[in-house]
This record gives structure tokens, sequence and C-alpha cells, in this order.
């Protein structure tokens, strides 16, 4: 997926996180849903049931998960409060609850008893594989869409790089386990990253830990939570999750590229209004879209000469050119194949037919940027050349590279054409087409000693009264 795609995916997954984490924090339930509208509704509708006790507490932690978080950055001598202020916060709030009894006299809800003990080791049954076959494929889609954007949001926030295979492979190896002990298909949670990301998480040896720490609290300390307040729970997810709402991205976005800045909407009031399966979905297409597009209609540049120089740039990179009286040199900025290449032969056309200089006789194509070509764009340019070759004009290539070139000597193109007319550099292909225009319709062969004798500069210099 596109940066703009996993930016407004995550930033969005990160919004109706913390959204739905509001009934913890004002102490009603709602029902759960992956669209905002839904959550929104739910949340106006039993507004009346927030329990002030519940709701002063939750939003207090809220803001001091959110101080502690920006005097552990500030302040080196706090750093250890970036990975403990959660703790902390959960130890304080489970003190307050018991101390005070508010979960019997004011209705603070609270985890309460949380069974003990490890899951009992129990394979699946391989007669069920028929059945759940197909809603495995869309669990490990959807499952692998969620991994990779959080991944690579949390790499960019972090500066390192991700190797989606190896996620894949965890992911897979992960659940492989979980299942063997009648686990949940699970994949990256939002939340726990976000946490993780918050408290300083850097290697993988914090998974370790987490595991380790899971096991010993499913094992030993199951009765210290029964006291835990949900809106702590709340709040922490809140104050970590926040961090993934990328606004910035889309700002920078907008200044820079406004395709992409819609690609970053596109995904993120998808994944709000329509899900977060539909959303990725409809932003990733878009993004298909815009690049077949690109790809479709490539950029073309107009190329002409630097003034006192053999240089030539484009027209918009040097704006003190000159022109070479009957050649036009155009360069597009793609490879070619079969779906652009009806669009670079008309826009060819377009362009020798409105010429502001005099009467075009040569157009040179500029193909350092073409890598590949297919079999379709190599016939268009052969009768492109025959219908050059009729009309009394010639097609000259410069700066061909080796994939292309050996693409032309395979089809006997540079044969039909003459090895002249495929130069190493711009310079070379000017003068080949000036010394053709100077000595007419001579032979090839004489055509040839002329250049060879002259050299690819020194054409040029010889008829610098031709530019304009």
């Amino acid at each position: 997926m596109a940066q703009p795609v996993v930016s407004g995916f995550t930033s969005a997954a990160a919004f109706l996180i913390a959204l739905t984490q509001v009934r913890n924090v004002l102490g009603f339930s709602i029902e759960r849903s992956q669209f905002i509208y839904v959550t929104i509704g739910e949340i106006a509708n039993n507004i009346h049931k927030t329990n002030p006790i519940n709701a002063v507490l939750g939003f207090s932690f809220f803001f001091m998960l959110r101080a502690t978080s920006s005097i552990a950055k500030k302040y080196k001598y706090f750093a250890w409060l970036r990975p403990l202020a959660p703790l902390i916060m959960c130890v304080l709030g489970s003190v307050i609850v018991y101390a005070a009894d508010l979960d019997t006299e004011h209705g603070v809800e609270v985890v309460g008893d949380v069974p003990g003990g490890l899951p009992p080791f129990s394979p699946p049954d391989a007669s069920d594989i028929g059945r759940v076959i197909i809603p495995s494929i869309t669990i490990v889609v959807l499952s692998y869409l969620v991994a990779s954007a959080n991944a690579k949001t949390l790499a960019a926030l972090n500066n390192y790089e991700v190797d989606a295979g190896q996620e894949l492979f965890a992911l897979g190896s992960m659940n492989f386990v979980g299942s063997l002990f009648s686990g949940f298909p699970s994949t990256i949670s939002f939340s726990r990253a976000a946490v993780a990301n918050s408290v300083g998480a850097k290697t993988q040896f914090f998974g370790a830990v987490t595991g380790v720490g899971m096991i010993l609290a499913l094992v030993l300390l199951t009765p210290v939570f029964a006291y835990l307040p949900n809106f702590v729970l709340g709040s922490i997810v809140m104050s970590s999750v926040v961090n993934l709402v990328a606004y910035e991205d889309a700002i920078e976005l907008w200044k820079t590229k406004k395709s992409d800045c819609l690609l970053w909407f596109l995904a993120f009031l998808g994944t709000l209004f329509l899900g977060i399966l539909n959303g990725v979905l409809l932003a990733v297409s878009i993004s298909l879209i815009l690049v077949i597009y690109e790809s479709v209609r490539p950029q073309v540049s107009l190329i002409w000469r630097v003034k006192g120089t053999t240089t030539y740039r484009s027209v918009k990179q040097a704006p003190n050119g000159e022109w070479v009286k009957g050649i036009l040199i155009v360069r597009f900025g793609a490879p070619m194949y079969f779906a652009n290449m009806a669009y670079i032969r008309d826009t060819l056309y377009a362009m020798m037919k409105k010429g502001d200089q005099e009467e075009i006789r040569y157009l040179i194509l500029e193909m350092s940027p073409v890598i590949s070509m297919d079999s379709s764009a190599l016939h268009i340019l052969e009768d492109m050349a025959r219908d050059f070759e009729t009309r009394g004009l010639q097609l000259c290539f410069a700066n061909t590279g080796s994939r292309v070139f050996k693409l032309f000597t395979k089809a006997g193109f540079v044969q039909k054409q003459g090895e002249e007319w495929f130069q190493p550099s711009t310079a070379g292909a000017v003068s080949q087409c000036l010394i053709h225009k100077k000595l007419g319709h001579a032979s090839r062969d004489v055509v040839n000693r002329e250049y060879m004798k002259a050299g690819p500069d020194d054409g040029e210099e010889e008829t610098k009264d031709t530019y304009v």
C-alpha cells in the first residue's frame, strides 16, 4: 500500500479506537461497531448514563498520562516515566477504587474476576478445514493489511524498515501456535502497539517480555486485576493511540502533492464510514487507478539546448535555452508499453503539427527514462518510422538503454533505420540530424562518413546560426 493509504488508514483506526474507549472513560456500555456513525450515535444515545465520578477520574488519568509523556520527552531525568506511567496509573487506579469502594458504592466499572491458568492443548479438528477455508482467506487478507499498515506507521515514526515477508511469517507462526490452544485468529493490535510505542519499546524483546509477563499474570496475578478500573484502561489506550492520528501527514501531502492527499482522505474517511476492509480496498483501488493513469499518460518534456553549451535540458529546467530549427526533441518519463503508446503517438503527432518553429523535419526521442518496452510499443514506433519516411521526416533516438536497444536490434529496427539514428547522447543525435539536413538526400554511407569526420559536436558548432 502507498504511504498515504497506510497513514490515512492507521489514523482512522486510531481515531475509532479512541472513540470506542470513551465508553470506559464515561462509565457506560455501547454497541461496538467499526463504523464511526454507529459509535457516535451510541455515545449520543447513552450520554445520559454517564457516571460523573467515572468520567472525572477517567479524563484526569488521561491528562496525567499525556502530561507524563510530555515530561518524559522533554526532560531526560524523567525518561523512566515513559515506560512506567501506564503501570503506575493502573496501580493508582486500583488503590483508589479499593480504598473508596468506588465499584460498589458509586458504580465504577472494574475488570473483576479473571479466570486464571493457561489454556489446554487442543489441536484443531481436520474435519473443519473445508468449513473454515473460505473465511480463513478473508481473515488472512484483513489481518495482513492491518498488520502491514500498523507496522509501516510505527516504522515511519521510529525510523526503521519493515520486512513485509517477515511480518507475514510472524503472523502465520503466531496464529498456527495459537490454533493449538483454541486461540482466536489474531493480528497486530492497534491499541496495544500504540501503548508499546508510547512506553518506548524498540525491539522484539519487548514482545518476549510481554509474553512471559502475560503467562505469569494468568498463572499468579489474576486476583490483582479484580479492582483494576476500566477508566484507567480506557485512558491508557486513548493516550497511546492519539499519537497515531497523523494529521500532519495530510497537511504535508496537501502542500506537496494533492493527489496523495486525496488518497489519505479516502483511506481515512473510507475506514471511518465504510469499515476497515472496505475503506482500505477503496483507497488501494483509487491508488492503483492513479498509478495506471500516470503510467498511461506519462510526463512529456520538451528538450532544448542551454545557451552557449552543448548541454540539453528540459524547457522547464533551463528557461534560458534555444531551439534547433527543424528539430523537435521530446522525452517521455515512463516505459513504453501497449497502454500508453497510443497517447505517446498522438502527443508526438500533435507536437509535430503545431510546432512554433519552422516546419519540423526531425523528431528526436530522448529515451533515458524508457527502461523497458513491449512489442506493441515497438510496432507503433516502426509504423511511425515508416509514416515519417513517406512524408520526408526522420525519427532519431538518443540515450537508448541497453535493454531497449537489444529489443530494437533483435526486431531488426536498428538495421531498418540505420545505426546512425541511434545516438548515445542528445548532442550526438542533434549533430546527426544537422549533418543529414546539410547533405540532403545523400546516401547513408556518405552521411556516416561525414558524421565520423565531423564528430558529435562539430556539426552543431558549424550550424550555430540555425538556432532560434
